[in-house]
C-alpha cells in the first residue's frame, strides 16, 4: 500500500488504533479526520506525507512524525483536543497553517533545527506554555501562536528578521526573550498580552509598528534602546507604563 487514499475512514467512531504498514508513502487528504475514538497512532519509517487534515478532529493522543516525512501539510492535527506529545522529525522544515491550531492539551513542542518556517495561526489557541523557537526559523506566520492562554514563557531565535502581525497576540506571556536579528515588532505582535509585566527590547530592533503592546495591562517596565527610529500609534496603549508616562 502506497497511500491511505483521502477521507477513507473519515468520521469513523469505531476506529481507536491504526498501524501504519511499512510501506505506505502518503496519508491523504483527511483520511482520518474526525476519527473521535482514534487514541493511538503508530506512523512507519519510510512515510513521506502526511496531507490535509489527516487527522483533524480525531482523538489521537501522541504522534510520532519519523524523519522519513517531509510534507506535513497544513491542519494536518487541527483541533485535536486530546493530543499531549509530538515529536517532529529531521525531514520537517515547515510547520504550515494551522497545523496544531486548537490543539488545546499540547503544553510543549520541540522545534528541531531543521524547521525553518511557521505558519499563520500554526499553534493558535493551543496548550503549549513555553515554546523556544531555534536560530533555523526565519520566518513565523500571523497569528501563529495567538490565543494561547498558558503561553508563558517565548524564546524568539536570531533567524528572525520580524516578529509578524498578531503573533502573540491575547497569549498568557509572562517571559519573552527577542533574538539579536529582529529588526522589526509587526502590527499587534504581542498585543492584549494581559500577563506580561516587562519587556527588554533589544538594540536591533528600529521598528515597533501599530499597536504592538496595546491592552498589554501588566506591563509596567519596558526598555526601549536608542536604536528605534519609528514607533507606531497605540503601541503601548493602555499598559501601566503608557499610563505612567501621562501622569509624570
Amino acid at each position: 500500500m502506497g497511500k491511505i487514499e483521502d477521507a477513507v475512514f473519515y468520521d469513523d467512531s469505531k476506529l481507536e488504533k491504526i498501524t501504519c504498514p511499512q510501506k505506505l508513502q502518503s496519508i491523504g487528504e483527511n483520511a482520518f479526520g474526525g476519527c473521535g475514538s482514534l487514541a493511538e497512532v503508530e506512523l512507519n519509517d519510510g512515510l513521506k506525507e502526511i496531507g490535509v487534515l489527516a487527522f483533524c478532529g480525531s482523538g489521537i493522543r501522541s504522534i510520532d512524525i519519523k524523519d522519513s516525512v517531509t510534507n506535513l501539510e497544513q491542519y494536518a492535527f487541527y483541533y485535536c483536543k486530546d493530543l499531549q506529545n509530538v515529536r517532529l522529525g529531521k525531514g520537517i522544515k515547515e510547520i504550515k497553517d494551522y497545523t496544531f491550531n486548537s490543539c488545546s492539551k499540547l503544553k510543549t513542542i520541540k522545534i528541531p533545527e531543521n524547521v525553518t518556517s511557521i505558519g499563520q495561526f500554526a499553534f493558535e489557541r493551543s496548550g503549549l506554555t513555553t515554546i523556544d523557537i531555534p536560530d533555523t526559523v526565519t520566518s513565523i506566520g500571523e497569528v501563529a501562536f495567538g490565543d494561547c492562554k498558558n503561553l508563558q514563557d517565548v524564546t524568539i531565535g536570531n533567524g528572525m528578521a520580524y516578529v509578524s502581525e498578531s503573533a502573540f497576540w491575547n497569549s498568557g506571556i509572562t517571559n519573552v526573550k527577542i533574538g539579536n536579528h529582529v529588526k522589526s515588532l509587526h502590527n499587534y505582535a504581542f498585543e492584549e498580552c494581559k500577563n506580561l509585566k516587562q519587556i527588554s527590547i533589544p538594540e536591533n530592533v528600529t521598528e515597533i509598528q501599530y499597536a504592538v503592546f496595546r491592552g498589554c495591562e501588566s506591563l509596567e517596565k519596558i526598555d526601549i534602546p536608542d536604536t528605534i527610529e519609528k514607533i507606531g500609534g497605540n503601541s503601548f496603549k493602555w499598559t501601566k507604563w503608557y499610563a505612567n508616562q501621562k501622569t509624570e
